[in-house]
């Protein structure tokens, strides 16, 4: 005698295992992309085409990827790593040495030696001279760092204009 089991139910593939895959559905200009994830059992069915318009670069983004160009080799002592967070979306990483500057986007791997996290407006306006952090800034939040002494030798290592 069998027993009627009611099929069950499918189970989402473990997320660890997803490799999300990216392939450009119109090759002249790949802007269009169709996603694809692969569990390596089974493949699955394709996603919407998606449209991916290109980004422009954000004035933060600007700033960042110029810092190689304006470092001044030899005003940095020793290696140093330097966190930025500013508002939500803009979180960059800059390594310093005596002769090297790396940016990378996103948090560093391990802790920073320097934080700075404040708004967008707050960083550009500190940047482009239009303000000079005082101890009020700190205390009430506007900035937060966990050492502001080593924002001064961080902007002491770049080169204006």
């Amino acid at each position: 005698m069998s027993r009627n089991v009611p099929p069950t139910p499918a189970t989402p593939p473990d997320p660890s295992l997803v490799r999300p895959r990216m392939r450009p559905a119109n090759r002249e200009n790949g802007s269009v992309c169709r996603i694809v994830l692969s569990t390596g059992l089974a493949v699955h069915r394709s996603l919407p085409v998606l449209h991916f318009l290109p980004m422009p670069d954000s004035e933060i983004a600007k700033v960042f990827q110029g810092l190689p160009k304006r470092f001044q080799k030899g005003t940095v002592q020793k290696p140093r790593t330097f966190y930025f967070s500013l508002d939500d979306d803009e979180k960059w990483t800059v390594a310093l040495s005596p002769d090297e500057c790396q940016v990378t986007a996103g948090k560093p791997a391990a802790d920073a030696d320097c934080f700075f996290k404040a708004s967008k407006q707050m960083f550009l306006d500190v940047w482009n001279g239009k303000h000079v952090p005082s101890a009020k800034d700190f205390l009430t939040g506007t900035i937060k760092s966990n050492n502001p002494l080593l924002l001064k030798d961080f902007v002491a290592a770049f080169k204006k204009g």
